[in-house]
């Protein structure tokens, strides 16, 4: 098997569940019960909180542990335009942000807020002459993420919070990094990020854990209120279990991400090498902004979906897009945000590539691929 779609989700990782297992059976108290399993459990999760924490040059306090990723979007959103101590109705987005971004901007519109997306260049870059024009007085955050789910564009973090600093002080920047974590630098201290979402399952951790990183300066309103765990901000039972698995993942992937960055791109410098000389009438989206952990092609006008079977057929374990709309058969928001022509649009896989990628299977795998691409060649 030849799994490609690191993006979607990852394996977890043997030494993550090595340290967080006991935490099912062994360990199993309520981190808010006051005997010796709550307080075992309760010192498992400051521990961890701590080292999260730690990883930013923040104290434990501006960590807040929730179900996944696009709670935390959500958190950072409805929390901010909720805050009874920020002024202002106007929030901005870039077009292609994650779903959970995008619809929660919907329904803060139905509330009486008002709402703008930010242009996206053909390179899949925001604009961000166009993000100026757009802000007033009455702008209070502005979201954007760090790389973009579907096409592996890194955006411009430090000039949009260096800008908003230095013109805008007042305004919010919070920042999805669920694709971005440990894959590229992330600095908080410096002043420029206010909000940062990260997720466990993206970097060798279960799913179903996440956690919102928020700066010393800031304060929001709470979605889920009870018990008042997470400093009040979220209530619930903590997920004891996920908290230590995400912060070992992180440790573990942070500690390797350079090495690891320079490795995929000489990886993926083999991939375009290989279909530019051997798929011929596969399309690439280039951009320099691109990550080596991402490759969008494309083989018109075979769908997407027949093209990821395919390769499937083969055991290359692809994606169609973002997997949280990968069900959906109209083109994607991101590919139409950067002008892609829907003729190339409809046939455009993601390859998302991890460590686990090596140069040795490549022979192997690009054998497979150009076997799906013979056998999708008699369908045109």
């Amino acid at each position: 098997m030849f799994y490609l779609d690191n993006a979607a989700t990852t394996p977890v990782l043997s030494a993550v569940l090595e340290k967080s297992l006991p935490y099912l059976n062994e360990h199993f108290g309520n981190p808010s019960s006051l005997h010796h399993l709550g307080v075992g459990a309760a010192r498992a999760v400051k521990t961890a909180r701590e080292a999260l924490a730690n990883m930013f040059h923040l104290s434990k306090e501006n960590v807040i542990f929730c179900s996944s990723g696009t709670e935390a979007n959500h958190l950072a959103l409805w929390g901010i335009a909720h805050s009874s101590r920020l002024k202002g109705n106007h929030i901005i987005a870039s077009s292609i942000e994650h779903p959970s971004v995008l619809r929660t901007l919907e329904a803060l519109q139905t509330r009486d807020y008002h709402t703008s997306l930010i242009r996206v260049l053909p390179t899949g870059v925001i604009d961000i002459a166009h993000l100026e024009t757009l802000i007033s007085e009455e702008t209070r955050l502005v979201s954007c993420m760090a790389v973009n789910n579907e096409i592996g564009t890194k955006q411009p973090l430090e000039e949009i919070g260096t800008m908003l600093k230095k013109k805008y002080p007042h305004i919010i920047f919070h920042v999805d990094a669920v694709q971005a974590f440990t894959k590229i630098p992330l600095l908080m201290k410096s002043g420029k990020i206010d909000l940062l979402s990260i997720s466990g399952h993206k970097i060798g951790a279960p799913k179903g854990i996440a956690a919102l990183i928020f700066a010393d300066n800031i304060s929001f309103s709470p979605v889920i209120l009870g018990g008042g765990q997470e400093h009040g901000m979220r209530s619930g039972t903590e997920n004891v279990f996920g908290i230590v698995a995400l912060a070992e993942a992180a440790f573990l992937k942070e500690q390797k991400r350079e090495s690891v960055f320079e490795s995929l791109i000489h990886y993926k410098q083999q991939w375009l090498e290989f279909l530019s000389s051997e798929c011929a009438q596969i399309e690439v989206f280039h951009s320099p902004a691109v990550l080596p952990y991402f490759l969008s092609v494309a083989f018109p006008p075979i769908p997407a979906e027949v093209f990821l079977h395919h390769l499937e057929a083969e055991g290359i374990y692809v994606s169609s897009g973002s997997a949280c709309s990968s069900k959906k058969t109209q083109i994607s928001h991101v590919s139409q945000a950067i002008g892609m022509s829907p003729y190339i649009a409809k046939s455009m896989i993601r390859l998302s590539f991890s460590a686990k990628n090596s140069l040795e299977d490549q022979h192997d795998m690009f054998r497979r691929f150009s076997k799906a691409v013979g056998q999708l060649k008699e369908l045109i």
